[in-house]
């Protein structure tokens, strides 16, 4: 069921700000299904925690890996839950916004996938450059032309370097945003570059180009930094496990509650002794986590492993010790 009309819902994408969850995608035990239940408490938690919006089929969603049909029932359900989270809160619904990734190494996969967010009622798609071949910034900017040709929702770009191999150079995004910025086709950006100088120019992009494009980073420590260079909040991982203290972090730094943003730092920083033993194993530390607080089963898509044993435990004495609390 579509949930907002065409012009409701680029007014809602385009404002998007405070914590976005990067959704975790809850898979039976087998890995090769959704799993309802699970999906829907998740939802439950990471909206009952304040966030402002969820993004599904991202990196810490693992949609490269998952199942062109499954990726589409994802989408349905999600927007379905949703809206029925917010039965009776309109207000609350259309402050909300629900982004879906769609990239994918074949263009016309993405502009379907996109249509078919945009027919379940998604309020805008989220796309990193193709990944595999070795791409210039002449072909980057043309494959983006092509998506806002073909796709109708508001598209958020997202700069992820270490997984695509290719960065939206600054100078790419600028004439993005020269071309895109007001029509409303393009809306913002993520980027997962944890390069403060990067971020740094993508808000003086959005000062002289584009005030109303949305700047958001996928650094959990960088969250308060970039709020205060003029950005607007962060996609992070871990709001899937606390999403009270990333919303609280956020909110500190936005109003200069110095104290509000310190102890919500104190609760993130249990987090970083399960990213450092995961080593890169987002996926697997989020997925982890949310599985000990009773949320989802812990499965994933191919090529993925569990933790080890020992591993897990690491984790069950941070979460269910610690930054649970």
């Amino acid at each position: 069921p579509v949930r907002c009309q065409p012009s409701q819902t680029m007014a809602m994408a385009s404002s998007a700000s405070g914590i976005i969850t990067p959704l975790a995608t809850p898979l039976t035990a087998s890995g090769d299904a959704i799993d309802h239940d699970g999906t829907r408490r998740l939802l439950n938690h990471v909206i009952s925690g304040g966030v402002s919006g969820v993004f599904i089929l991202g990196s810490t969603g693992e949609g490269p890996s998952l199942p062109p049909q499954l990726r589409r029932d994802f989408i349905i359900l999600c927007c379905t839950i949703v809206q029925e989270i917010f039965v009776g809160k309109e207000n609350d619904l259309e402050k909300f916004c629900l982004l879906v990734g769609v990239s994918d190494t074949c263009v016309k996969e993405t502009i379907a996938l996109a249509a078919h967010a945009a027919a379940s009622g998604a309020d805008a798609v989220v796309i990193a450059p193709p990944f595999y071949f070795p791409i210039t910034q002449a072909e980057l900017k043309n494959y983006v032309r092509h998506v806002v040709e073909h796709t109708t929702l508001p598209i958020y770009l997202y700069n992820m370097p270490a997984l695509t191999k290719v960065t939206f150079e600054i100078e790419t995004v600028k004439e993005l945003a020269k071309t895109y910025g007001d029509s409303g086709r393009i809306v913002g950006i993520k980027d997962s570059s944890f390069d403060l100088d990067y971020i740094s120019k993508l808000c003086q992009i959005k000062k002289e180009l584009c005030a109303s494009w949305s700047v958001l980073t996928g650094a959990e420590w960088h969250v308060a930094q970039v709020v205060r260079m003029g950005g607007d909040g962060g996609v992070v991982g871990g709001s899937n496990i606390l999403p009270e203290a990333f919303v609280s972090f956020y909110q500190g730094a936005v109003t200069g509650n110095e104290g509000m943003e310190n102890d919500a730092r104190t609760k993130i920083d249990a987090l970083k002794t399960i990213y450092d033993m995961a080593n890169g194993r987002f996926v697997q530390a989020t997925k982890t986590s949310i599985n000990v607080l009773g949320i989802c089963e812990e499965s994933y898509a191919m090529p993925l492993l569990p933790f080890t044993e020992e591993e897990r435990a690491l984790v069950e004495r941070v979460v269910g010790n610690g930054a649970k609390k």
